[in-house]
């Protein structure tokens, strides 16, 4: 039986060489973030970007080695060990 893509969604875009956004709602743990970051890159994203309207602190220590930037409109402090 063939693959079915869920709720008629379309195939996935081509990632390879380029920068992905992943965007979201709220990085409470940022583990969603994270994961899909990983898969980006599986797929050949050479940045990947975590963007949300509200984070965590703890959010910002787990995707510090998963994302190269996290964008954010309203944060928690953020770790001084991540303030660059």
């Amino acid at each position: 039986m063939p693959e079915r893509l869920p709720r008629k969604a379309s195939p996935l875009p081509e990632m390879a060489g380029r920068t992905v956004v992943l965007v979201g709602d709220g990085l409470a743990t940022g583990r969603a973030a994270a994961a899909a970051s990983r898969a980006v890159r599986r797929r050949g994203a050479v940045r990947a970007i975590a963007a949300a309207t509200v984070a965590a602190a703890k959010a910002f220590a787990r995707l510090g080695n998963e994302v190269d930037e996290v964008v954010c409109v309203r944060c928690s402090p953020i770790p001084a060990s991540l303030n660059a």
